[in-house]
């Protein structure tokens, strides 16, 4: 995953933040093929 899709596992719960806050977290091909990862 890049730096626009940041990953983090608290207490077995996978939590997904968009990080692109220069484009208000807009989604974008990139980060959409890092959802599909």
């Amino acid at each position: 995953m890049s730096d626009i899709l940041l990953k983090e596992e608290k207490d077995g719960i996978l939590i997904l933040t968009l990080n692109r806050p220069e484009a208000m977290n807009c989604f974008n091909f990139a980060l959409l093929n890092d959802l599909n990862a």
